[in-house]
């Protein structure tokens, strides 16, 4: 089915919200599910394999390996959670150096380093990445340089080295673009930026396309934990706790 931008939004805000998690911001979550569902990268179907199993709602740890490489260890928790603040801890290290190296390791859902990413390259940032894709049994090298709105994607076919690696991310972020890749190598496909910003326009003009059993279980998920309106609720249920720093 089609349907528009703030519907689609609004959707997964109050599905997220509903987890009543600590760690996370439901409106960033949002924007970036949208963007890659208008990108035709499923947006929608990972955030509702996400729901079905969030992970752990606590601090991830992280170490300095040397002055531009981090590690962080999530638990199994998810990137949608976890990974603004890795971004944070990140671009603390880039006042002093032209790159990082981050490798993040026991994490879920991947794709969702994409909402970040995206506002890095905004910022001048340029961005490449590479994991392990389990619904497609092949490595994703993810590339997004300065000023660009949609990155370059490439699906290579692996190894088992590579597959034994699963829930790993690697990432490097720069002051400097990185080089696209020219041509196909054996075994891979290719995703054009290009290829990726008309589906963009097509969601713009003619509404996002979600298929119709993503979307009904989205509504639902959206809808869980609503709450009937009473003279309490309109009044608020107290104050609200602030939320605690999501790493250690």
């Amino acid at each position: 089915m089609m349907v528009s931008y703030n519907e689609l939004f609004s959707a997964v805000e109050k599905a997220f919200r509903g987890e009543q998690r600590l760690c996370g911001e439901a409106d960033i979550i949002a924007a970036m599910v949208v963007d890659l569902q208008m990108l035709g990268l499923d947006g929608v179907r990972q955030f509702n394999q996400a729901s079905r199993c969030w992970g752990p709602d606590n601090a991830m740890q992280y170490r300095d390996v040397n002055d531009n490489r981090l590690s962080f260890d999530l638990g199994y928790g998810s990137l949608a959670c976890h990974f603004p603040v890795v971004i944070d801890v990140a671009m603390d290290h880039l006042t002093q150096a032209e790159s990082v190296f981050i490798r993040i390791a026991r994490c879920n859902h991947p794709w969702f380093i994409h909402g970040e990413l995206l506002q890095l390259a905004v910022k001048g940032k340029a961005s490449r990445a590479s994991w392990y894709d389990k619904d497609s049994a092949r490595q994703i090298f993810y590339v997004l340089n300065m000023g660009q709105t949609v990155p370059e994607i490439t699906y290579q076919d692996v190894t088992e080295h590579y597959r034994s690696m699963g829930d790993i991310v690697d990432i490097e972020i720069s002051s400097s673009d990185f080089e696209l890749p020219k041509d196909e190598m054996e075994g891979s496909r290719h995703i054009h930026s290009h290829q990726l910003l008309v589906t963009k326009e097509l969601s713009w003009r003619d509404g996002i396309y979600v298929e119709d059993e993503e979307w009904d279980y989205l509504v639902v998920q959206s809808k869980r934990n609503l709450v009937a309106t009473n003279e309490r609720s309109e009044k608020g249920a107290g104050e609200t706790l602030s939320k605690p720093e999501c790493f250690s």
